[in-house]
């Protein structure tokens, strides 16, 4: 019950910690609670503290204070700096540029690889990639940071000896080896781990971090791991790592593997790759694909890629797309375009033809429109023609703000018309405007029209 406030209040009273543990329970409880006193007073379990001694004769262990030089200086900027840090690794990591990169545990396969390559070349430009160790983003940033010139922290809100959530333990465990160069060492030690989301989790970093270095020693070992789904998907993850320096390679070997599940998404991704280099080689590629959902995503794909340096190029050749591909490749071309011209992407989505191809754009724009401005987002949507995808714009729109404005979302999803989405929206936005302002709330809703009175019960528990 001490808590990082109390020890800097003894710590400012008493001075140096030796001085707090010489003092009586009496004099403590005047700066902290009774309880914390008596605490103090007992000291730590002995094995306790040999076992904190123990982990610190580790040469790569630390253990830093608020008194430390090296003490985080961002920390000392906040309100609650916590007076004790428990570092493993590179000390000196703490004293160099870094930048903190979070995001989504189940990002797409495309938001992954952008995290990983966003933060492969920021450290290859100097700075320490901080994220938090979970699955998804955090885990991409952290290949990215070891794979540049830098590296990378993870921060962990529990102790160095429990990585929460549990089944991030092995990737953690497995990070620091890799760090060391070591696949093969690695290799070994996630195929001694128990059967489980660690175990799987390792397999694939281990996977995806030696395919950068030898991705057909990485693929060699995967082809040996026993059970299906660890070999699928570690095969996946080294793949795609190939993909980033030798695509045409990565590609070939992909297309002669014996896998069904999957096969897919990582193809798309390499296509991404490959139009990074040469757009129109890649396009060629993906068309000579065989017909089916792998090739609609690779040839998505390539359009994605290619709104990234040319999105009026890539809108052009949207048409020559098979219908069933061109779907997502519009929303890939419209969010991408909307991000550096947001007007030019607006006007081209709503020229689309009423359909899944223009729907999907046009919530892509929506989505870029809000996260830059609001107020011009709202003002953008109050000017759309009814349809299926002023529906989809409006219901993106609502899920950007109902948390700051609930009020806002409901009454703006109250204008969508097609009835399901229409009822699903306002009670999703209603109902968090009931934890914000429960009176207004309740005299909105039972005076809705659109609501219908099992709605209504289900939120206010009357009609």
């Amino acid at each position: 019950g001490l808590g990082g406030e109390g020890m800097r209040k003894l710590l400012a009273r008493f001075g140096a910690p030796s001085a707090v543990l010489a003092q009586s329970v009496s004099t403590l409880s005047q700066t902290v609670t009774a309880a914390a006193a008596r605490a103090i007073v007992a000291g730590a379990p002995t094995e306790r503290l040999e076992a904190a001694l123990k982990w610190l004769e580790h040469e790569s262990n630390h253990l830093l204070t608020l008194a430390d030089e090296d003490y985080p200086p961002q920390l000392l900027e906040i309100a609650d700096p916590p007076p004790i840090l428990y570092l493993k690794g590179r000390r000196e990591l703490l004293g160099k540029p870094g930048l903190a990169v979070v995001g989504s545990r189940n990002a797409t396969p495309s938001g992954l690889q952008n995290a990983e390559g966003f933060a492969r070349n920021l450290s290859d430009a100097g700075f320490t990639i901080i994220s938090g160790m979970a699955l998804g983003i955090d885990a991409a940033a952290h290949r990215g940071g070891l794979a540049g010139g830098g590296s990378s922290i993870a921060v962990v809100g529990t102790g160095l000896d429990l990585i929460y959530p549990a089944r991030n333990k092995a990737l953690a465990n497995v990070a620091g080896r890799l760090a060391d160069s070591d696949p093969q060492t690695a290799a070994q030690y996630v195929q001694s781990l128990p059967l489980g989301d660690a175990r799987k989790t390792a397999i694939q970093n281990v996977a995806s971090t030696w395919a950068r270095s030898d991705p057909r020693a990485a693929l060699a070992w995967t082809a040996s791991l026993p059970d299906d789904e660890a070999r699928r998907n570690a095969q996946q993850q080294a793949v795609s790592q190939w993909a980033q320096s030798d695509p045409k390679s990565a590609a070939e070997y992909w297309l002669k593997a014996d896998v069904k599940d999957g096969q897919s998404g990582t193809l798309g991704q390499i296509a991404w790759q490959l139009a990074q280099n040469n757009p129109q080689e890649a396009m060629t590629w993906a068309r000579g694909l065989p017909d089916g959902t792998a090739r609609n995503d690779a040839l998505g794909s390539v359009l994605g890629s290619m709104a990234n340096t040319d999105p009026q190029g890539a809108a052009r050749q949207l048409s020559q797309l098979p219908a069933s591909s061109q779907s997502s490749a519009a929303s890939n071309i419209a969010q991408l375009w909307a991000m550096a011209d947001p007007s030019a992407a607006s006007a081209w989505s709503l020229g689309l033809p009423e359909g899944d191809v223009r729907t999907g754009a046009v919530r892509s724009v929506m989505q870029q429109l809000a996260n830059q401005d609001v107020v011009k987002a709202a003002q953008w949507l109050g000017k759309l023609p009814a349809g299926s995808a002023r529906d989809g714009a409006v219901s993106t729109f609502a899920s950007k703000v109902v948390e700051s404005d609930p009020e806002g979302a409901a009454v703006w999803a109250s204008t969508i018309s097609d009835a399901n989405s229409r009822t699903s929206e306002v009670e999703r936005a209603a109902r968090r405007w009931l934890t914000r302002d429960r009176t207004a709330a309740q005299i909105w809703i039972t005076r809705s029209p659109i609501l219908s009175d099992e709605v209504k019960q289900r939120l206010i528990g009357r009609k």
